[in-house]
């Protein structure tokens, strides 16, 4: 009888160490740590799997308690009981979403929210995230080992979710270091401006951080509007309106001056073309009356004589001067006479030549 029992207190030691505990789902993975007191296949010295991508220093705390130990990593099968020498972490598979607000939610029950320095004041916002442990490493097992060793996994023991704890515990900081050391040189107006820049940032410095680990980010973004103090948000509205002024500036001076200067070019050469026409019309004006003149006075001089021509000239010029003029003419008796010096006849003579 004593026998029986014996190898019955065997039998159900080795059923719980090896399969008789909850089941692993397809949908998950779990990292079976055993004591080397109990061999189990592919056994590995946790202690000297340090992370290769180890993040900066004073983020994580290595779990110096840890020795040697046998891992396992196993999935849609059940897990080992977890009893003294046994630990197991479960971590879900697919796609995992968390995120971190100021309003109350599953992951942040206070308030969670990012909230950044920035040049003359802070920004804060609400974070989302989407990652999952990639199980397409071929050293998936060994990455997990790392992970578990870095942020001390083992007190996660016997969670349904360790992935869930570690995201809501020790990564809730580490996962916003990557927006905070982003703002901490820029004014928040450009933290505002460069939304997809401070994603695209924080997601790449996260996967480069956690892919040695098994983990990988799909999403890291600022999923709220971005919000302010209202004596911040004052002294922004200055910068934005100072930033207008100073494109509405830029535009001027590159694009509408010079189409300014441009029109007025083309002003003044039309007004400098307009008067060229004006002064050859002009021009061609008086051209063609003196022209007509030399004509008439020369067909004049050929018929009456240079003589007589003369006097035609200065009785025309008396008779438009009467015409047009104040001066009165006085009809004087037939047997009166003008008399005329020399210097008069002279003048009257040179103005019918001119004319």
């Amino acid at each position: 009888m004593k026998k029986f029992f014996a190898f019955l207190v065997v039998l159900i030691s080795i059923g719980v160490l090896n399969g008789c505990g909850e089941v692993v789902e397809q949908n998950e993975v779990a990292l079976v740590l055993r004591s080397l007191g109990d061999r189990t296949p592919e056994t590995v010295n946790v202690k000297e799997s340090a992370p290769e991508a180890a993040p900066e220093e004073g983020q994580e705390n290595p779990d110096a308690t840890l020795d040697n130990f046998s891992v396992e990593l196993i999935t849609a099968r059940r897990a080992p009981v977890q009893v003294p020498g046994v630990v197991v972490l479960r971590f879900p598979l697919g796609l995992q979403s968390y995120r971190f607000t100021a309003k109350p939610s599953l992951e942040s029950p206070e308030n969670e929210g990012v909230l950044v320095d920035v040049l003359g004041g802070q920004v804060g916002f609400d974070v989302v995230v989407h990652m999952y442990i990639d199980s397409s490493f071929p050293d998936l097992k060994d990455r997990l080992v790392k992970l578990m060793k870095a942020y001390q996994l083992r007190q996660y023991a016997g969670d349904a979710n360790v992935l869930e704890k570690l995201i809501s515990g020790r990564f809730s900081k580490i996962l916003k270091q990557p927006f905070v050391e982003y703002s901490a040189d820029k004014n928040g107006l450009d933290i505002m401006r460069r939304k997809k820049e401070i994603n695209e940032n924080a997601l790449k410095r996260l996967n480069e951080r956690f892919n040695p680990l098994g983990l990988r980010f799909t999403l890291v973004a600022v999923s709220s509007a971005m919000k302010v103090s209202e004596e911040q948000q004052k002294k922004m509205d200055e910068i934005y309106l100072q930033d207008v002024k100073l494109q509405v500036l830029e535009l001027t001076n590159k694009q509408i001056k010079p189409l300014d200067d441009k029109i007025e070019g083309i002003r003044q050469e039309g007004e400098t073309e307009a008067a060229r026409i004006l002064n050859e019309a002009r021009a061609e004006s008086v051209r063609l009356v003196t022209d007509a003149e030399k004509t008439r006075k020369g067909m004049f001089i050929s018929i009456l004589g240079k003589e007589n021509y003369v006097q035609l000239e200065t009785m025309l010029t008396m008779v438009n001067g009467l015409k047009n003029g104040k001066t009165v003419l006085n009809i004087l008796p037939a047997d009166s006479r003008i008399i005329l010096n020399s210097n008069e006849m002279q003048s009257v003579k040179q103005v019918a030549l001119e004319n």
